[in-house]
């Protein structure tokens, strides 16, 4: 099966690309039965279940063995100290991988069949470096990763970043990258790379998040006051381009497990246009 592009990152001192609100946090039961907007105008079509299982590394600050996604994390590793133990103390990573596959709850998870290498390359602060980063995207190269979903990124080119990518391309993973919070100016690194899928985040109306970045967009997907499982095992709402990049990493392994080739005209072939490119890219990807 054919796969193309690549993920996301930050600079000498990655940040993470969240720039969220935080909103209510509640039981997950309370959410249950509830229609979750973000997944009923992306996933038009129910999906087949197929034996083949998507591997999707989360490079990002680790992912917690809440009851949601304990069963769903089928590798980790920790690039910090070279480790098979991630804590993710700071939190981001968690609520990254809830979005992909979280399962125990309906209304969060697009992918609950879809395997997670949590590949921690952030610390407890949400801090990481090019080194950090790219020795996590070895790790999903070696690990025979599908996809790999970067929700964090760097305000600088920096060429081990780059080629970094590009062995992750080279070897047929998809990489999905955050676009950035960066208030409509240009995308951060690697989304910015014309071999990664940029991704921004729109809400219910389809209106592009306030501090989104403009320029190499991609996709868009929703990602303004999205439910979410904390490393509490709360739910929480929250927005961010990071969470949007999410989105389109479970989208497309949905495609991956149809056997489908994803390439840009595919993108284009399989997203709603909204707006303009700059904004919007080809629109908002869909599953159909």
């Amino acid at each position: 099966m054919n796969k193309i592009f690549t993920l996301v990152i930050f600079l000498m001192s990655l940040t993470v690309l969240q720039a969220c609100t935080s909103e209510k946090s509640h039981n997950i039961e309370q959410v249950h039965n509830k229609e979750n907007w973000e997944i009923s105008d992306v996933i038009l079509k129910k999906h087949e279940k197929s034996d083949y299982k998507i591997k999707i590394a989360v490079l990002d600050s680790g992912i917690s063995k809440v009851d949601e996604l304990k069963h769903s994390i089928s590798y980790s590793y920790n690039a910090l100290n070279n480790t098979k133990t991630t804590d993710d103390k700071y939190g981001h990573g968690t609520m990254i991988g809830s979005i992909i596959a979280a399962k125990n709850n309906e209304n969060i998870g697009v992918n609950k069949q879809a395997e997670i290498l949590d590949i921690q390359v952030l610390d407890d602060k949400g801090r990481g470096t090019v080194d950090s980063v790219t020795k996590g995207i070895n790790k999903a190269i070696e690990e025979k990763a599908d996809i790999i979903n970067l929700s964090i990124g760097f305000s600088k080119d920096n060429i081990e970043l780059k080629k970094a990518i590009n062995n992750a391309v080279e070897n047929g993973i998809i990489v999905v990258a955050a676009a950035g919070n960066n208030m409509g100016y240009q995308p951060d690194y690697p989304a910015k790379y014309h071999n990664v899928i940029s991704v921004s985040s729109i809400d219910k109306k389809n209106k592009i998040y306030d501090y989104a970045a403009k320029g190499k967009i991609d996709v868009v997907a929703p990602g303004v006051k999205v439910p979410v499982i904390n490393n509490k095992s709360k739910l929480k709402y929250e927005s961010g381009t990071s969470f949007s990049a999410a989105y389109v990493s479970s989208i497309l392994s949905l495609y991956l497990e149809d056997k489908k080739h994803v390439n840009l005209n595919f993108l284009n072939n399989h997203s709603k246009k909204i707006g303009d490119m700059k904004t919007y890219g080809v629109g908002l990807l869909l599953y159909k």
